[in-house]
């Protein structure tokens, strides 16, 4: 079901919205605390959520298939649309929902070989994003972006290590206070960016995605994520424990950006041919 929310984009909810505003005889649920705001006007979000559901996927969902409120405003909020939440107007990062669309529009498109030469796409993303963005970092490290102490795990990263931990034996990936790089930093809008090559598409990190706690707010698809692990199944034994360390490196980036307010958005490897698109 995630899948299909997946394919729906931003001109889908326009669409919605149209055709809400032309079917002027249809009842709809009286909307409590939840409403999209477009075009001057308040629209009630889940009933809209519905709509452009059915617009991309060709079929109906019903309502008791999907949740209103905050679920549904985080999916507002992702495709760019402002919403009022509990009469609060919420506005969405403008330059992550741009980085994410970008990345979205490969879905429906052919797909790009994975032979593409990693150094020199992630080159091609840093330029784009600096013609359009200015100063962006590289490699950064933050004070907050370190590893758990693991005498002491918070309780979100609990079923994580457990699983981790029980998948091969191995448990040198729990070194505390280790501090992670970013790949790619926009901190005037406090964006992350990661490149996953093949090599972060391990069974492991399938592992840490499938016990990530259901309120971190992920802004790439963790089902796209979990079946491309599923599908390339990359494994990297030097040192034994190095798909381990990489997953759970991974895992506390994701978990750590969430808690710190970054968005935090990953680019697959494969999915487009940047150095195309650099301009």
């Amino acid at each position: 079901m995630k899948k299909l929310w997946d394919k729906i984009t931003s001109n889908d909810v326009k669409k919605a919205i149209e055709c809400f505003d032309n079917r002027t005889n249809e009842k709809c649920p009286e909307a409590r605390n939840t409403f999209l705001l477009y075009g001057n006007k308040k629209y009630p979000a889940k009933h809209i959520r519905g709509i452009a559901f059915c617009v991309a996927n060709k079929k109906e969902i019903s309502k008791n298939e999907y949740s209103g409120g905050k679920e549904t405003v985080d999916f507002f909020l992702k495709l760019g649309f402002t919403v009022q939440y509990k009469e609060e107007t919420l506005k969405p990062d403008e330059v992550a929902v741009q980085v994410v669309e970008q990345t979205k529009q490969v879905e429906s498109e052919k797909r790009i070989s994975p032979k593409l030469n990693v150094v020199t796409q992630k080159n091609a993303i840093k330029r784009l994003l600096q013609k359009y963005y200015g100063h962006i970092e590289t490699e950064k490290k933050f004070d907050w972006l370190k590893t758990p102490n693991k005498d002491k795990l918070p309780k979100e990263y609990l079923p994580i290590v457990d699983a981790l931990s029980q998948y091969r034996n191995q448990t040198g990936f729990q070194e505390s206070r280790f501090q992670p790089r970013c790949d790619i930093v926009l901190n005037d809008h406090k964006l992350i960016i990661e490149y996953d090559e093949n090599q972060h598409f391990s069974k492991a990190r399938q592992i840490t995605l499938e016990n990530y706690p259901v309120n971190i707010n992920l802004h790439s698809s963790k089902d796209d994520w979990i079946s491309a692990c599923e599908r390339i199944n990359a494994k990297d034994n030097d040192p034994i424990d190095r798909d381990e360390k990489r997953a759970f490196y991974d895992t506390v980036r994701d978990i750590e950006a969430f808690k710190h307010d970054y968005k935090l958005v990953r680019i697959k490897h494969g999915d487009i041919d940047w150095e195309g698109n650099a301009g």
